[in-house]
């Protein structure tokens, strides 16, 4: 998709080359915003593109104009670079203004509000509606640029702005977005999604008044037909934020005026919700698409607010935001709150868990395998637990003993009751007649070989074992 430059006059148009199409980007945010950012080197190539690259200048892109607002001019080597950022051009009617001003209180409806601020203006901008839109009243019209009389469409009347060059579009929101067919599934063809709460803007309380009455100069509740004050039941959670007073000329009755009082304010948190969309099918601005997230638990419709959106060349995929007005993403409100409560809940399990953890530990650490040190010097010991084997005597002593065997490695010292590797594969590797239930002679001698095994009490004494005829343990002092 080729980029062109043309001068601000108007007078000469060259294609830009030696753009850096990495970081080249187009910005678009809902009703504020369409931005172009690049970075173009200059080169033998490209000397009189380049040089036509200046504030106010213009570059077509996709079929659309948009103003050279700023450059950064820098060298890299021995050739300039510049970083460019334009904006689209209708952004320029907000170096309009309309000088009439009609004066006093009138009520207009959207197309004579616009057509009060467009006609006759010299940068030659128009607009179409596209929609239902109410009528509101407005004092002292004019005075103010064209970008004043969009956002006050936006403001007042609820439209929503979208510009084809020089042509503004207005719509309601039911004509601004349309159904993609593109369906965004996270690990199909998004990535990165992430969701965060804004109570910026949060209001549990606002005062509307309605019709004035003739021939009133202030603002007080007489001097209106009917006056009501909105309180959101979201006032227990938040407390009282209460907004600017609105007003509207079309309500004479409490009731009409109370329910339009509470689409005025917002009295839940907006949600945001951002994430990459890594397929090929492209995306345009006005677009909503179903959203699905399995993990997250989300299924639902989507309203394009922000995008990113690289050149082709870069291969770089596109980054979108929805920004929730409540009605548009309460569901990820309420998902998002009960994803809060259920890890909550896990982390109370976790912590429940380590305290479990905590207390086998503990327990096993307290009944860790121990051995005493011998003074005496000798080739093989075995380490019992204290809370395993103990041996009385006739007087009734009880004694903790540790075994000593010819041919016995000393064990490894254990941890917290765990056998050491090293161990485990020795114990693995022994095997005997008497494991298999059938003891050979060769292993009656060698055990019998083994007649000098003893133990040792406390104070010191060895002791011999033996086992009569009748399987009795006879205990000798050596």
């Amino acid at each position: 998709m080729d980029i062109l430059v043309r001068d601000k006059n108007g007078l000469r148009e060259e294609i830009l080359m030696d753009v850096d199409y990495t970081n080249f980007k187009y910005e678009y945010e809902l009703n504020s915003a369409r931005n172009l950012q690049f970075t173009v080197y200059q080169t033998s190539l490209n000397a009189f593109s380049f040089d036509l690259v200046e504030v106010e200048s213009v570059i077509l892109y996709d079929n659309q104009q948009y103003v050279v607002k700023s450059i950064s001019l820098g060298m890299v080597g021995e050739g300039q670079v510049k970083e460019v950022t334009a904006h689209h051009i209708s952004f320029t009617c907000v170096d309009i203004v309309q000088r009439h001003v009609t004066e006093g209180e009138k009520q207009y409806s959207l197309y004579e509000m616009l057509q009060h601020g467009f006609r006759e203006n010299r940068g030659g901008f128009t607009f179409q509606l596209r929609g239902e839109f109410s009528s509101e009243t407005i004092e002292n019209l004019g005075g103010i640029t064209l970008m004043d009389y969009l956002q006050m469409a936006v403001e007042r009347y609820g439209a929503y702005l979208f510009a084809d060059n020089k042509v503004w579009y207005l719509y309601d929101e039911a004509a601004f977005f349309e159904e993609s067919d593109v369906v965004l599934r996270y690990r199909y063809n998004t990535d990165t999604v992430k969701v965060q709460e804004h109570t910026e803007n949060l209001r549990t309380v606002v005062k509307a008044y309605g019709k004035k009455k003739e021939e009133t100069e202030g603002r007080s509740d007489d001097d209106y037909y009917v006056t009501a004050v909105y309180k959101s039941r979201e006032v227990e959670r938040w407390g009282e934020r209460e907004a600017k007073p609105v007003s509207d000329e079309r309500f004479t009755n409490r009731e009409p005026l109370l329910n339009w009082a509470k689409t005025q304010i917002i009295d839940t948190p907006e949600v945001s919700l951002d994430l990459v969309y890594t397929d090929r099918e492209p995306i345009s601005e006005r677009k909503k698409v179903w959203f699905i997230h399995e993990i997250m638990g989300y299924n639902l419709w989507l309203k394009i607010e922000r995008m990113t959106v690289y050149h082709p060349y870069a291969q770089k995929p596109p980054e979108l935001g929805f920004m929730g007005r409540p009605k548009d993403l309460l569901q990820i409100q309420q998902k998002l709150q009960r994803s809060v409560q259920e890890s909550e809940k896990k982390l109370s399990d976790t912590k429940y868990n380590l305290n479990n953890i905590k207390d086998t530990t503990d327990t096993l650490y307290k009944e860790r395998i121990v051995a005493e040190v011998l003074e005496e010097d000798t080739a093989s010991r075995i380490q019992t637990s204290a809370y395993q084997v103990q041996l009385k005597n006739n007087q009734g002593d009880f004694y903790f003993p540790i075994v000593r065997l010819e041919d016995i490695e000393v064990a490894t010292p254990s941890q917290n009751g765990l056998m050491a590797k090293e161990d485990k594969t020795k114990l693995d590797a022994i095997e005997s007649g008497a494991q298999r239930n059938n003891v050979t002679e060769a292993e009656k001698a060698s055990w019998n070989a083994k007649q000098d095994a003893f133990l040792v009490s406390p104070d010191g004494s060895k002791w011999g074992q033996s086992i009569d005829n009748q399987g009795v343990t006879v205990w000798t002092k050596l």
